[in-house]
């Protein structure tokens, strides 16, 4: 098992615990581990054993974080992942609650070879594994880490960010240091005095997930999306307009993000036009 750990770039140093879904632990049976203030590291059944996980499995874990430190969530991140890829990951899949069971929030479900992170919004994270009857594969390998919760800007229901500075930059979270989180609604509000537009310059570094639906950033004229008539684009995939104005004395953002595919994200700098 360590030379195991030490392949995948995982050391026992920094693993508080380090679980076998089919041993003590109970994870695929009626025991469901409950890791409170730990940062662990677990794996689908029979994994580094040479074998794939086996079929009808539904294993579940509790991470909860209950220190003194306020806006925590809890993070969970892939060293491998290799499922069956099925639409919908209604086959093979991990998914991930904010809460202590299902009937929490989904944060992210997760199948094939799409190993990006997932976060909760809260302390506490359910995570449930699930195998069908058919197909098996190599499984996954998973770590869990508490980090501060995305700016209140970015929760759904949040006030926008306030900008008023004449000159300034607004970004995806993470940009610059790897993909943006799941299940935002991040929101900035520019309006500088006596302005009267806006020239919008964006970093060449631009990618969301490839679908209009699930992933983009929008941009407005005025205070808020109050309608189509005030809205000035809206970019998703590979493709942003690099260089453009927009006239008005108030500029809106809006950045949503679905609970799937994540990607590196955006950054654009603003100059107000007096």
């Amino acid at each position: 098992m360590k030379f195991l750990l030490l392949c995948l770039g995982l050391s026992l140093a920094n693993a508080a615990v380090v679980i076998n879904p089919f041993g003590d632990e109970g994870a695929c049976g009626d025991d469901q581990p409950r890791y409170i203030n730990e940062s662990v590291i677990f794996m689908s059944p029979n994994f580094g054993e040479g074998e794939t996980y086996p079929p009808n499995q539904n294993c579940s874990w509790l991470i909860e974080y209950t220190g003194d430190d306020e806006g925590i969530s809890v993070e969970l991140s892939f060293q491998t992942f290799i499922l069956e890829e099925c639409t919908d990951c209604n086959c093979d899949y991990l998914a991930a609650y904010d809460g202590d069971s299902e009937d929490g929030t989904l944060v992210g479900k997760r199948c094939g070879n799409n190993p990006t992170d997932m976060y909760s919004d809260s302390h506490l994270m359910f995570v449930r594994f699930v195998s069908d009857e058919s197909t098996e594969f190599p499984g996954f390998v998973a770590s869990n880490a508490f980090d501060i919760l995305p700016p209140s800007y970015c929760v759904a229901g949040g006030e926008p960010l306030q900008l008023t500075d004449p000159t300034g930059v607004v970004e995806s979270p993470g940009f610059g240091e790897g993909f943006y989180p799941d299940n935002l609604d991040c929101q900035w509000q520019i309006s500088t005095p006596n302005a009267v537009g806006y020239r919008i310059e964006f970093d060449e570094d631009f990618a969301t997930e490839d679908a209009c639906r699930v992933d983009f950033l929008q941009l407005f004229s005025g205070t808020g999306s109050t309608g189509s008539d005030t809205k000035r684009g809206q970019w998703y995939g590979n493709h942003s307009p690099h260089v453009f104005t927009i006239e008005g004395g108030d500029l809106y953002a809006y950045f949503h993000t679905d609970s799937s595919v994540a990607d590196i994200g955006f950054s654009f700098s603003y100059t107000a036009i007096m």
